[in-house]
């Protein structure tokens, strides 16, 4: 069960404040909410989540995705039992730059966090791993931008109480096509980016302390249905590994409905 309430602070496009406040309960629960792979230690227990976030991009004609501007957010997680309560911080930073050929920008996404308690335990602790998209989707398609998201590892692989954790993505310009496909489903554009990402978990312990690193890239293919339904088809491929640990890689297929 879970109740929530969002509202805009401030909107002067581009610019855009909001909040997110949420409070859900869970009973007879084995894994973490958002977390598909972490056992959860107790099977009830209540979360409340605390977000505030703000945005000013900007995107030239023709653009398929913001080219330029700053992203931020600020996320207060809890998690809430009769035996615990754990919370964490976490925010993003992310900023965009405009290259010199058309379309084509350079991001910079950063995010870190805070969790107390153990480090043995699953609700004190962040998680990291895959592009996250389904087979077939309704969300965003470009989930490797996510906090949580690591493409080439496994989904929650890497652990930590407290992470750091740097992108640098180039996004490169659209081809658009004049005539691909048939008068019911045809193909406008195709678009990829590029990106490389660190991470660093238990910073403040050095013997739990690890480094992960990936680089990857996503293809996303717009397609349209009956003239008016619009789809995302996504192919993406990331190889990532660190200095105590092989390196492994990751496909990735996924429709956008909608």
């Amino acid at each position: 069960v879970s109740v929530g309430y969002s509202d805009v602070l401030s909107s002067d496009r581009p610019s855009t404040t909001d909040y997110t406040l949420r409070v859900s309960g869970y009973s007879d629960i084995d894994r973490l909410p958002g977390f598909q792979n972490v056992t959860a230690t107790v099977n009830r227990f209540a979360t409340f989540l605390a977000r505030l976030k703000h945005s000013r991009v900007l995107r030239s004609l023709g653009a398929v995705d913001a080219e330029t501007g700053h992203l931020w957010s600020l996320t207060g997680y809890a998690y809430l039992s009769r035996v615990r309560f754990n919370p964490t911080i976490s925010g993003t930073f992310d900023a965009g730059f405009l290259l010199d050929h058309h379309h084509t920008s350079l991001w910079l996404r950063t995010g870190a966090g805070y969790a107390p308690g153990s480090s043995t335990d699953p609700f004190a602790n962040f998680f990291f791993g895959a592009f996250g998209n389904n087979w077939v989707d309704h969300g965003s398609e470009r989930r490797y931008r996510d906090l949580a998201r690591f493409p080439g590892l496994e989904f929650d692989d890497v652990a930590g109480k407290t992470f750091l954790k740097q992108m640098v993505e180039c996004t490169l310009p659209p081809l658009r096509f004049r005539r691909f496909g048939v008068s019911g489903f045809y193909c406008t554009w195709i678009r990829a980016a590029v990106f490389t990402t660190g991470l660093v978990t238990n910073l403040q312990d050095t013997e739990l302390r690890t480094f992960t690193a990936n680089a990857g890239v996503q293809i996303d293919l717009k397609l349209v249905l009956f003239s008016n339904l619009s789809s995302t088809l996504s192919f993406g491929y990331a190889v990532a590994g660190g200095p105590d640990s092989k390196p492994t890689d990751e496909i990735m297929a996924s429709l956008k409905i909608l």
